[in-house]
């Protein structure tokens, strides 16, 4: 039942505008093409997301009548019989974790109503194939859903449940908690792309090679025909363990932070404490047990 009641109908927006969910689809400055590419491709967010999706599927969803007595559950009432089952293709643990990481993804979540008959059903829409469409300052009025290769599909507002989160410019969507990640998450994209080229060229660190000051002077082509042989004799893991040689006066001098100075793996739990945190789930929880005792992880599993 609702909240509460209006007692008029609020005034519609008489223009539409396109929710901020469709222009930022492409984040972390063309970095990674929408959040399901951060969610795809960097562990942290993943591991964090589906921690919360795994743990809030296992609990049950029930249907409980107000009585004079107290509550009592209502196992015969259609929309616990539609919980327990929502399509023929999906069961109720699925549908929750799903909704869950799309909420946790994207801010937005959306199921569709759909009515065969005698039969009700609820499927779960992608929220970057939905977009929200006119409605006043609480909700939007109606939902175009787009499938490619088929036409647009414009669903009414009692077509659809609406999840989200809070936004503080357009209450009518959700702002998705990665926002918040962005400057960390793509550091960490160019961190994993350095370590890569890294481990791609052997783990050998960069460097530049010192010619004494009374060497003779080079050619072009001799500078070229040396850095060329240098690269081809070390550069790659196909050269790994190979011995490259220096002419006599020469000197290699590192220029680059090793690994240990890098700090790849500090950088990484602090990556993976920062999403849990916005995500408001205590780090002990994914693993980080350096500070957590036996008594505390039991209450943050509580």
């Amino acid at each position: 039942m609702p909240l509460f009641r209006r007692r008029r109908k609020a005034a519609s927006v008489p223009v539409e505008v396109a929710p901020r969910l469709v222009e930022i689809l492409r984040t972390f400055d063309g970095t990674l093409g929408s959040y399901g590419t951060v969610y795809r491709q960097l562990a942290p967010v993943r591991t964090v997301v589906d921690f919360l999706a795994d743990a809030v599927s296992t609990t049950s969803l029930k249907v409980h009548r107000r009585t004079a007595s107290g509550r009592p559950e209502v196992r015969d009432h259609p929309l616990s019989v539609l919980l327990r089952h929502p399509n023929p293709e999906l069961t109720t643990e699925r549908l929750v974790a799903g909704t869950v990481r799309d909420v946790a993804v994207y801010g937005m979540a959306y199921w569709r109503k759909i009515e065969r008959g005698t039969q009700k059903w609820v499927v779960p829409l992608p929220p970057y194939r939905v977009i929200p469409r006119g409605g006043d300052l609480l909700a939007p009025s109606r939902f175009d859903l787009q499938i490619p290769g088929q036409p647009p599909v414009t669903l009414s507002r009692d077509e659809v449940v609406l999840f989200r989160t809070y936004d503080p410019e357009d209450r009518r969507v959700g702002a998705s908690k990665l926002e918040a990640l962005r400057t960390i998450l793509a550091e960490e994209v160019e961190v994993s792309r350095h370590r890569r080229e890294f481990w791609r060229n052997a783990a050998r660190r960069e460097g530049v090679i010192k010619r004494p000051l009374d060497a003779p002077p080079w050619s072009e082509d001799a500078r070229d025909r040396f850095r060329e042989s240098w690269r081809g004799r070390t550069a790659g893991t196909r050269n790994a363990g190979l011995t490259g040689i220096l002419e006599e006066g020469m000197d290699w001098v590192p220029d680059s932070f090793s690994p240990k100075e890098s700090e790849f793996v500090e950088g990484r739990k602090f990556i993976l404490e920062a999403t849990a945190r916005v995500f408001n789930l205590q780090v002990a929880l994914l693993g980080l047990t350096e500070t957590a005792t036996f008594a505390s992880q039991k209450e943050f599993s509580k």
